[in-house]
């Protein structure tokens, strides 16, 4: 089973991934919101679909959020790992969970309870737990101490882009030697 609640970003390369599992001869599902434009991603993949919470795009559009109404949104995307998945992965022997990590940890809440493996894929390692960069945040909340930074000729203190410094030398290629980067699942941990 494969799972997903955020933008196309995250549901198009799980859509390739299923197609390639299906390839090998591996059942596979993917979870993910129940906007039409995933439905038809994943229908015109000839991926099974699992509806999974509330749609990402209402979601995604809706006007300045309160704090509250994030927390109460990914309260109820936790609440829907249970509702929604639980009766689809009994039976599953791997569960990969991509997203924003509060609703990934509902996922994995979910196979400690079935024990079933779990694996969480990140496409941008800077929402993982890290000394070297801060935390991912919602415009106009940073934590003390950040600052916010951008391109030359940007107002760096409405800039919604933080600036992370990459050593230009480095090999981001060989994905193996940058284990921080990304927890992904290693092909032979899907067979």
């Amino acid at each position: 089973m494969l799972s997903t609640h955020d933008s196309r970003g995250a549901v198009e390369p799980l859509a390739a991934l299923a197609v390639e599992l299906r390839a090998r001869g591996v059942e596979v599902q993917v979870c993910a919101p129940p906007d039409d434009e995933f439905v038809e991603l994943l229908g015109g993949a000839g991926v099974s679909m699992v509806p999974l919470g509330d749609s990402w795009r209402a979601v995604a559009t809706a006007l300045a959020p309160s704090e509250a109404d994030v927390r109460r949104h990914l309260d109820g995307l936790i609440a829907a790992q249970f509702d929604t998945m639980a009766d689809v992965a009994q039976g599953c022997d791997l569960l990969l969970a991509t997203g924003f990590p509060p609703v990934a940890a509902g996922a994995r809440s979910l196979t400690e309870q079935l024990g079933i493996h779990y694996v969480y894929a990140s496409y941008q390692p800077t929402i993982l737990p890290s000394p070297h960069h801060m935390p991912p945040t919602y415009y106009g909340q940073l934590p003390p101490g950040a600052v916010r930074g951008g391109p030359a000729g940007v107002n760096a203190a409405t800039s919604p882009k933080i600036q992370v410094p990459v050593d230009p030398t480095t090999d981001f290629t060989d994905i193996s030697a940058h284990p921080r980067l990304c927890d992904v699942a290693h092909p032979a941990a899907l067979s």
